[in-house]
């Protein structure tokens, strides 16, 4: 015959199997949600790179196509040049000042990618790094 005293020691027993189980299956949910969240950051990461490099790869072949339009029409300005025409000498002077410009331009912009990529980079590496802190996701989201 049962006891109230075993009654109550196994009704403790079931409530508490029942509690560590929720609190494990809750775990295992909580580390699929950080790992989901993970690979949504890289994912969206690796996006943002791609279109980063997609951009610049457009806009570097638009650059290229007018570079060469250029070329040939400096060509045409510089015959016309030494030919005797003398406008036609200012304005070949005016597109070299334009190309040297347009080449400052482009190294400043090459030394601002790598600068964004690293910074990318430093991110990515705090973000791996606190991994393991749940705290520190609510505040970087990449």
């Amino acid at each position: 015959m049962l006891d109230p005293i075993m009654i109550g020691l196994a009704g403790s027993v079931i409530a508490a199997g029942y509690y560590f189980v929720v609190r494990f299956v809750r775990n295992l949910d909580e580390i699929d949600r950080i790992e989901a969240h993970r690979l949504r950051n890289e994912r969206l990461r690796a996006d943002q790179i791609a279109r980063y490099r997609n951009f610049h790869a457009v806009h570097a072949g638009h650059y290229d196509e007018g570079l060469d339009s250029r070329r040939v029409r400096y060509n045409e300005l510089t015959a016309s040049a030494a030919a005797g025409d003398v406008a036609a000498g200012e304005e070949v002077a005016a597109m070299m000042d334009r190309e040297e410009a347009d080449h400052e331009g482009l190294v400043e912009q090459r030394i601002a990618e790598e600068n964004l990529e690293e910074a990318l980079r430093q991110m990515h590496a705090i973000n791996v790094k606190n991994a393991d802190k749940p705290y520190y996701r609510k505040f970087i989201v990449l």
